[in-house]
């Protein structure tokens, strides 16, 4: 140890490291060498079971997908054929056709017969399955059923040629042919052009027969799928994958080198391995070469196929050859480490000097270099330490200049809790920042205030200038607020009521300057207008569902980013809802403006509410007015006639009595003591009562008239004190008769103030109550009316509908048999009205010179009665075929299949007859 003291620092350094760095290494070649053999054993066999899994599942996957998507495309299918209707087979029209056997090319003649649907015909129509290659982006096809097989008549596959595989059929000895005729579907692969399909074939009926198959499709594309995903998948740079089945037949193999084994070949070797073993090691000479291969397999189950990876083996060895080659790497770069430690050791005093002059430096108040000195030793930790100090005495004076010019987001790190210095200046800056966030603070809530101020001016104009127009003030409303709040989407809500129920309506909707549809009615008990309406809350919402609410603009339909709906409430009353939608999240001071200016507009919504009914008031005071002139007038007169009683006592005496006696000509009267009791009765009154007088004096009221009694004690009760009481109500007499009375009855007086009779006077209201109630049932009964009638129109418009689409249909009817058939519309006396370009075509004539010629111009002569006689049972609407030669314009005859045909108008009677024919050959 005394001989290790001598030894000089730096000769120390390079014994200890040169030691140890061998040590390291020696245990680390060991330990890799071994580890990196067991690793790609080991790694190597999860990785290709992994990936043969996973290739299994992505088969499973993507056969799952297909099956999805044939199995909703054939509900696609039966949509569209439910919506064309039914298949309808006719054995009065028949095709010629020459077929192929799908599985041996054979070719057929053979005669089919008309299969229609929507009185079209099926063959070679392509307007259905293309529709279905549209719409759900499969391929489709119709088979009509023929006694060798289903033979196709409709399709989008097409052939080598690229024209449509029609008159192809599915022979009887076909499975899919098996499974249709037990009436089940058939789902499977088939093969098109070497190409292979996910299909599903099912029956159609016609009068419950199996007529025929309807078949969806999806080109398998797993080939094309697993070259994408393999080719990022590889372990082993040699490595491949083939998929065989059952048979060994190829499912997908990848572009194979030549010196691989073909697919028969790794077929044979799963053949021969043991039950249940998923990896072979076996060599075999191709090219004239041997090479080694590990194959690991396994049989799928889902897809019923093998999934082979292979791979050669020597790239066990290879990878350990790079590790050994890795490692002598690193041996040689040990030896040129140890070599360079011996030539840096020497200058090590050097770095000491630098130190200590370092040191002096900071000690008269200079910032010296940083030393680079890497070492961990006592003399290392030491650099470590100034150098650290001299970086975070830059730091300091670094963050004191980015202060002092204005940088206030200068950041600094407090490495030392007692250091004060940095503590001071993070102090400062803190200091500072936040003095200018609260200016900033103040400057946006000025800002807010601002807006919301000119917002709230901005209302309480548009409100007054617009407040006599309900229509033009929803619309001024809600457009304004959707513009102010930088919005895209707005409507605005009253609360009224309809028929004794509070609903929601729809005033006004704003999107993208225009006005949308308003006038939406919607209940109070659902939905999020509901909900505000029972919280009186604002709704917030961010998250809108898919099928709520879509803005709609020149890019197409988006939902918003926010929702905001608030409530408008007034004196505790909610008399509106506004809804604004934005792609813009809304802000919580945006939605206190809504509630602040809410109350305004719901104030307005009230008033104009009230101005509503005003006018409605009004309109009945014109009404009252005119009937209380009419009155005042009378009182004038009354007044007139008083102030001439007044003049004299006697005259007065007599007048009244006169009035008194006109009274009692004209209404019913009595008179009763203070309890009720009948004093005097007119002849009116017991007239009405069907009673005598004798029988009636003395006796109690309500021994008449059935009533409530404490109704008439309360009644009596205000007369004894000296109020007069006037009322209308059914009352009900002892003969079980009703009256609607109209009663008055006023205290009488003596000369002391005291009462001493009771004076009614009665108007019998019966028979115009019975008139008010008979015109309240025809209102009833007019509503019930009214009503029936809507109802009526709404079934017409339906009614009117059918009638268009059938008459459109009519129309593509028309056309279709104008592109293939000849037709002539005569009238009832057989002039032409109209001919088609294929017959003018045909004939060489022009519409103009044949229109209003007659049919029998052309007939001859001893055809002449015959045709009469067919023309007479077309005429009694009787539908007559047969064969006619006509002439072209040339001279030349042309042999017509023709059938005429009666046209009936609404009564049923014959107005004209349609001529349908085509040419004989």
């Amino acid at each position: 140890m005394f001989f290790f003291d001598k030894i000089s620092l730096s000769f120390k350094l390079k014994i200890i490291v040169s030691s140890v760095l061998i040590i390291i290494f020696t245990i680390i070649s060991v330990f890799l060498y071994n580890y990196e053999i067991n690793r790609i054993e080991n790694q190597s066999k999860l990785i290709i079971e992994k990936e043969i899994n996973e290739i299994s599942k992505i088969i499973d996957q993507y056969e799952k997908k297909n099956k999805e998507k044939t199995g909703i495309a054939i509900k696609v299918f039966e949509n569209i054929l439910e919506y064309y209707g039914e298949f309808v087979e006719t054995d009065t029209s028949t095709i010629n056709v020459n077929i192929i056997n799908k599985n041996t090319n054979e070719e057929l003649s053979t005669t089919i017969s008309t299969i229609l649907l929507d009185d079209v015909e099926a063959y070679d129509d392509f307007e259905i399955v293309d529709n279905i290659q549209r719409i759900a982006n499969v391929n489709a096809s119709i088979y009509q059923k023929i006694p060798t097989g289903y033979l196709c008549i409709s399709t989008n596959y097409l052939n080598s040629i690229g024209k449509r595989q029609i008159n192809t059929y599915i022979p009887n000895s076909s499975l899919i042919v098996e499974t249709i005729e037990r009436g089940d579907t058939y789902s499977g692969k088939i093969n098109y052009l070497n190409k292979e399909y996910f299909v599903i074939h099912k029956p159609f009926y016609i009068d419950g027969k199996i007529r025929g198959i309807y078949e969806v499709g999806v080109k398998n594309k797993l080939r094309f799928l697993l070259d994408i995903i393999y080719n990022k998948k590889k372990f082993f740079n040699s490595q491949y994958i083939y998929i065989l089945n059952k048979k060994g037949d190829e499912i997908y193999k990848p572009k194979l080198l030549k010196e691989y084994p073909n697919s028969k070949l790794i077929y044979e070797k799963i053949r021969k391995s043991l039950y249940g073993y998923n990896s072979i090691i076996f060599e075999e000479e191709i090219n004239n070469i041997n090479t080694e291969y590990v194959l690991n397999f396994i049989f799928d189950k889902r897809s019923n196929n093998y999934i082979c990876i292979i791979y050669h083996k020597d790239e066990y060895s290879k990878s350990l050859s790079y590790l050994k080659f890795i490692l002598l790497f690193v041996f040689i770069g040990l030896l040129i480490s140890i070599y360079i430690i011996s030539i840096i050791v020497n200058p090590y005093i050097k770095k000491i000097k630098k130190l200590s002059f370092s040191i002096n430096e900071f000690s008269i108040g200079n910032i010296p270099k940083k030393i680079n000195f890497n070492y961990n030793d006592e003399l290392g930790k030491a650099v470590k330490s100034l150098n650290i100090y001299t970086d975070h005495v830059k730091d300091v004076i670094s963050f004191s200049q980015n202060i002092s010019k204005g940088n206030i987001n200068a950041e600094i790190v407090l490495k030392n809790k007692s250091d004060v210095l940095v503590k001071s200046l993070i102090n400062i800056r803190d200091n500072i920042i936040s003095s200018i966030d609260e200016k900033n603070k103040r400057e946006i809530s000025d800002e807010i205030n601002n807006w919301t101020n000119d917002g709230v001016s901005k209302f309480i104009e548009i409100q007054r200038n617009n407040s006599t127009d309900e229509k033009k003030l929803s619309y001024a409303i809600i457009s304004n607020l959707v513009n102010y709040l930088n919005a895209n989407q707005g409507a605005l809500f009253f609360i009224e009521k309809k028929e004794d129920e509070t609903v929601i309506v729809q005033k006004s909707s704003y999107a993208f300057n225009k006005e949308r549809y308003v006038n939406s009615v919607f209940s109070t008990e659902i939905g999020l207008l509901g909900r505000v309406y029972k919280e009186r809350k604002t709704i917030l919402i961010t998250d809108i569902p898919k099928n709520y609410i879509t803005i709609t603009s020149g890019l197409g339909e988006e939902i918003p980013n926010s929702l905001a709906i608030v409530p408008l409430i007034f004196n505790n009353n909610i008399h509106g809802i506004v809804e604004i939608a934005s792609f813009n999240n809304l802000k919580e001071f945006q939605l206190k403006f809504i509630e602040k200016i809410g109350v305004n507009i719901a104030a307005t919504i009230s008033n104009v509410k009230v101005n509503r009914q005003t006018s409605v008031l009004l309109e009945q005071s014109v009404v009252q007015s005119k009937i209380m002139q009419t009155q005042e007038e009378e009182m004038a007169k009354s007044y007139s006639i008083l102030q001439k009683l007044q003049d004299d006592v006697s005259k007065k005496e007599n007048e009244m009595n006169g009035i008194l006696d006109a009274v009692n000509s004209t209404t019913l009267v009595a008179e009763f003591d203070q309890y009720g009791k009948i004093l005097k009765i007119n002849d009116l009154f017991l007239e009405l009562f069907k009673i005598k007088r004798e029988d009636i004096i003395g006796k109690h009221y309500s021994r008449f008239i059935h009533s409530d009694k404490e109704t008439f004690e309360l009644i009596w009760n205000d007369l004894r004190h000296g109020k007069e009481r006037q009322f209308t109500g059914f009352v009900d007499l002892p003969d079980e008769r009703k009256l609607w009375l109209y009663q008055t009855y006023t205290p009488i007086l003596d000369n002391n103030g005291n009462l001493y009779k009771i004076l009614a006077i009665v108007a019998d209201l019966t028979e115009s109550k019975l008139i008010e109630n008979k015109l309240e049932k025809q209102t009833i009964d007019l509503k019930a009316q009214e009503k029936e009638l809507r109802n009526l129109l709404e079934n017409s418009i339906i009614i009117q509908n059918k009638i268009q689409l059938k008459e459109q249909n009519m129309s593509a009817i028309m056309q279709s048999i104008d592109k293939t058939l000849l037709r002539i519309e005569y009238d009832t006396k057989g002039r032409i009205l109209y001919a088609n370009k294929k017959y003018l075509k045909i004939t060489e004539y022009k519409l103009n010179e044949i229109k209003g010629s007659n049919v029998r111009d052309g007939i001859p002569s001893n055809r002449i009665i015959q045709f009469n006689k067919n023309w007479q049972k077309v005429l009694k609407g009787e539908s007559i075929e047969g064969e006619i030669t006509i002439s072209s314009k040339k001279g030349g005859k042309i042999n017509l299949l023709k059938v005429d045909t009666p046209i009936h108008n609404e009564t049923g009677a014959v107005v004209k007859v349609l001529f349908i024919a085509i040419e004989k050959t």
